[in-house]
């Protein structure tokens, strides 16, 4: 491969009359691209010689003054596709369709020096020939058909001979991720793509696998089959391409100007209207977040409590009606045992973990273990994941976009802490398959914050900062050109407001038992209301120098009823919670040490997470950076801002901006001994693909077992254990004879997927993880059918309280006209009026929505006679042959005034 500066480019360009430009790109030095780049850009909009084309350049770099002919006949369309290999040799690929007549010609530029990769690449790239011009010729080769205005694809690589030549593969690859990439663009034009690949690998989310011609062998585009991993983007700044020589891995960029330049360009282009919504979730410990991408901005979502972040809470009242937000805190105090928050500090950890166990004793609730030995927790003496509480605040967060919108929601970006494992981020995923949500991705809550803040084109090296309510993260990113790369990542799962708040309430219960001589971690109900007290009290000493907790009635002995008053200083507070703010340190000079900088090489540092408001925070992150932190951020709303922007990312909305992620963790095997051996590093960058060949340990084993385990600890029991993989069938023979590679893959939410090889058989064989907790297809079908439940019987209460909502407004509707006509109405129309609200009221008390409406009904058809009797009144009056029903009108009317 060349140096680093140096990257191989094959940009094969397509030009129609239309000015539709298709650029597939493999690299090149970048001042070379970035000229080729605009000097497309420059004829797409006319101007510029064709003579001028083989002009010999000047300096080192070749340029092109028009690359794009205009036809010079009337109806006629010429074609012209142009080959670089990178170095310095060019193919000049052109044909007329005209009366059928084709024609082929090889021209050469400077070279800036010769290469055998380069030289080998062009041999592998099929030669144009004439396109077929009838139904059902089929050509070998490359080449563009215009007919009829459909634009067709046909492209030949048939590489099997030279399996072990990388480049061909590589190509292969690319144009395929970029026909896919280019579908919502091309999809007015392209109605077949035909591909004839032998066995070539495609890299998909989950695995590798050879993709084959009848998968694609119809009218439809591959994106119904296949849902490739875009690695290209057609205004991404960084293209990713794998080369696989003997599985080993490599990743090259391409900088961020080109993304700019292929923005300009295909906008013009970009003819069919977005699809769905994609929602942007901070999904948080304490509190969360909903935002969406309005044109070129994101929004954040009010909710239907006119707040702009949501309580993650979740209860469960008598009657057993779900509640979620601001319902559930609001009734904490009295429904302790059943309100659950805080369980995304449970998500994904087992029952005996130290961690678990310690947040057990803080906590009203019952948090038990689960079959599969993982933390769930119990309410109204039915058990649930954390995943599943976590499920019920999305589905809020879905709900509360849905009104917003306007429009039924189903995709959403969803961020988790940076330091999330694997076990963690699935479970995450899981939840949104339980709310309905397809997520589209996980990303991390500094990266996401760090995308809020560059959105206004602000460069430089990032520290975020991110202290939320159960947990602590700190990245540092470098934002370049619209390139957000993640340089490393640190933290601490088990950091954050929740540990704050303890530490105030365990104060707060010892100064109480001091003082009255009562334990209060006894009383369920006063706990919870120390709880909330702790909570407003830190807030507020974030503003304030001290604060009063005052809690009435908070408890009773034989003496008579207990009071809690406490002045508390915010120094006080300060010394109680310092031992957790000196716990952020290490994380900062650990990720700093792995970024490979200084805090001299830091432009700005961004507070996220509300605990960062608390001024002895802000103090100790401008002792850790040596620099006073910025306020360019909402710390509450960052994160989820971030991750709509990532929705726009995703959805072609927003062209300007790439994000290169980290693995927080590093991820190996157990081998002999029980020691861990890493095979992808913790800080590199996803996704990421690595393999790494093993042997048995005993002879003529036939199968072997492989432990997969994610941390930094150097034995392997020290790790958190993500699965095990048997690979059987192995041929018998000495130890250390087999070969087995085992191939580490993680996708961009940062989850991983393994597949093992065995090479001395040349098999490939499914390797199924059998994963040491989380949750089964089975459970999550469950937990869906369960949410559906729960959004049944939401509904039905909605309708319930709708309709006794209508009712009662009827009710107050037909005594006032009731009292007003009363008198103007037979005895017995009120009579039937009166006794149908009598009903309705009846009704009311009940919760049978039918009744309801039954009797609802019935009101109404009785107060209608009251407009019947006054329209039949009004008739007689102004009927001028009637003398008795004159007379009749003329009594009521003395009758009227006698009374």
């Amino acid at each position: 491969m060349a140096e680093s500066k140096d990257i191989l480019l094959l940009p094969i360009v397509i030009h129609l009359q239309a000015h539709v430009i298709v650029y597939t790109l493999m690299g090149l030095h970048v001042d070379w691209a970035v000229k080729v780049m605009d000097l497309a850009r420059e004829s797409s909009m006319g101007g510029g010689d064709a003579e001028e084309m083989d002009r010999e350049p000047s300096g080192d770099i070749p340029l092109m003054r028009n690359p794009f002919r205009r036809s010079r006949f009337p109806g006629m369309v010429r074609q012209r596709a142009y080959i670089f290999d990178g170095f310095g040799k060019f193919y000049n690929k052109e044909w007329d369709l005209a009366e059928g007549r084709g024609m082929n010609s090889v021209g050469r530029v400077p070279r800036l020096g010769f290469s055998p990769m380069g030289q080998s690449l062009l041999s592998e790239i099929p030669s144009v020939e004439t396109p077929p011009h009838h139904e059902g010729e089929q050509k070998k080769g490359g080449g563009i058909v215009i007919k009829e205005h459909v634009l067709e694809f046909l492209l030949t690589m048939n590489h099997s001979e030279e399996a072990d030549n990388a480049v061909p593969r590589a190509v292969s690859n690319l144009v395929v991720h970029i026909i896919d990439t280019h579908v919502d663009q091309l999809q007015d034009v392209v109605t077949k793509l035909e591909i004839e690949l032998d066995s070539v690998e495609i890299e998909l989310d989950k695995g590798s696998f050879a993709l084959k011609k009848q998968m694609l062998d119809d009218r439809r585009f591959p994106k119904m089959h296949l849902n490739l991993q875009r690695l290209l983007q057609p205004t991404n700044c960084n293209y990713f391409v794998h080369f696989s020589v003997d599985w080993q891995f490599e990743t090259i960029m391409v900088p961020s100007n080109l993304g700019h330049n292929w923005a300009s360009l295909s906008r013009a282009f970009s003819a069919k209207p977005a699809g769905n919504d994609v929602i942007g979730i901070d999904l948080g410990t304490t509190n969360s977040c909903v935002a969406v991408m309005e044109g070129k901005n994101p929004k954040v979502i009010e909710n239907s409590e006119g707040s702009r972040t949501t309580p993650s809470v979740v209860a469960f009242n008598q009657k057993g009606e779900l509640l979620v937000g601001t319902p559930a805190k609001r009734q904490a105090v009295t429904n302790p045992t059943n309100t659950l928050f805080g369980t995304k500090r449970l998500i994904g950890r087992k029952f005996d973990d130290p961690q678990t166990q310690k947040e057990m004793k803080m906590v009203p609730y019952k948090i038990v273990r689960a079959p599969n030995g993982d933390a769930w927790v119990e309410a109204n003496g039915q058990q649930y994941s954390p995943s599943q509480i976590g499920a019920f605040v999305l589905t809020k967060m879905k709900e509360t976009a849905e009104a917003y919108l306007g429009k039924t929601v189903t995709k959403a970006v969803v961020t988790v802490p940076a330091y999330f494992n694997d076990a963690q981020r699935q479970a995450t995923k899981d939840a949104g398959r339980i709310s309905g949500l397809d997520v589209q991705r996980i990303i991390n809550e500094p990266t996401a914050a760090a995308l809020s803040y560059g959105m206004n084109n602000k460069e430089g090296l990032i520290a975020v900062f991110d202290l939320g309510g159960g947990t602590f993260d700190v990245s540092i990113l470098e934002i370049s050109n619209g390139v957000f790369e993640v340089k490393a990542t640190n933290g601490d799962t088990f950091l954050g407001g929740e540990d704050f708040d303890n530490s105030l309430l365990e104060f707060l219960v010892s100064e109480f038992k001091r003082t009255e001589g009562i334990d209060l971690t006894k009383d369920r109900l006063a706990l919870q209301r120390l709880r909330e007290a702790a909570e407003k009290a830190k807030i507020e000493l974030s503003s304030t120098a001290q604060t009063e907790i005052n809690l009435p009635f908070i408890t009773a002995d034989a003496s008579g009823a207990k009071h809690l008053n406490i002045t508390l200083t915010r120094s006080k507070f300060e010394s109680l919670v310092n031992h957790l703010i000196e716990r952020t340190r290490n994380p900062c000079k650990n990720c700093l040490k792995d970024a490979g900088i200084s805090t001299k090489d830091v432009d700005e540092v961004l507070l996220v997470g509300g605990m960062t408001r608390v001024p002895k925070v802000q103090e100790v992150v401008a002792e850790i950076f040596g620099k006073s932190p910025s306020k360019g951020v909402n710390p509450d709303e960052a994160v989820a801002m971030g991750a709509a922007i990532q929705g726009g990312i995703l959805r072609g909305d927003v062209k300007e901006l790439l994000l290169l992620d980290v693995t927080p963790l590093s991820l190996g095997i157990e081998t002999l001994g029980g020691i861990f051996t890493r095979l992808i590093n913790r800080n590199t960058t996803i996704p990421t693909k690595k393999s790494q060949v093993f042997s048995t340990a005993a002879d003529n084993q036939t199968q072997v077992g492989i432990k997969v385990l994610q941390g930094e600890r150097e034995m392997a029991t020290d790790n958190k254990l993500l699965g095990e993989f048997e690979l059987m069938g192995i041929p018998p023979a000495p130890r250390g004879m087999p070969q087995i590679e085992v191939t580490f893959d993680i996708d961009a939410n940062g989850i991983v997927t393994v597949s093992a090889k065995d090479k001395s058989t040349g098999k490939e064989q499914q390797i199924t993880i059998r994963s040491s907790g989380g949750l089964s297809e089975d459970e999550i079908e469950k937990m869906v059918k369960e949410a559906e439940q729960f959004a049944q019987k939401d509904q039905e209460r909605k309708s319930l309280i709708d309709i006794k909502n209508s009712a009662d407004t009827t009710i107050y509707s037909i005594e006032k006209s009731l009292g007003e006509y009363r008198d103007k109405i037979p005895a017995e129309v009120a009579k039937e009026i009166e006794d149908a609200v009598a009903d309705m009221r009846k009704a009311m008390a009940g919760d049978n929505i039918e009744e309801i409406k039954s009797k609802l009904d019935s009101a109404n058809k009785a107060v209608s006679k009251i407009g019947e009797h006054m329209s039949k009144g009004s008739g007689g009056d102004s009927a001028s042959g009637g003398s008795q029903g004159g007379e009749q009108a003329s009594e009521a009317e003395y009758e009227e005034v006698k009374k």
